[in-house]
């Protein structure tokens, strides 16, 4: 509702990137950002508790390695982070479903 700046840009390549797939008969699945949270502690998680579990689970401190200097984590370790939990989903309903196939 009050977004501002690139946001609006980010959407109208967005429609684009899902028509093509949608025109290539290629699937396309998405989930929310709570499922994603919830994968890695909590559907409310916020970017520094997400960052936290991602510590824990990986042993990868991505500040130290991109010498991130802000208090508050943000652009781009959030981003890695939340592509890691998004990816870990993805991977996971393929293995549920291969193993679903299976019996």
């Amino acid at each position: 509702m009050a977004s501002r700046g690139l946001v609006f840009n980010i959407a109208e390549n967005t429609a684009i990137l899902k028509y093509k797939l949608w025109h290539a008969d290629v699937e396309l699945r998405t989930a929310a950002p709570t499922t994603i949270k919830k994968l890695a502690i909590k559907g409310n998680a916020s970017k520094d508790e997400m960052y936290d579990a991602f510590l824990a689970e990986t042993n990868i401190d991505l500040k130290t390695e991109l010498s991130y200097t802000g208090n508050k984590v943000s652009s781009p370790v959030g981003d890695i982070v939340d592509s890691y939990y998004a990816c870990k989903y993805g991977y996971d309903r393929i293995m549920e479903e291969k193993d679903d196939g299976k019996k």
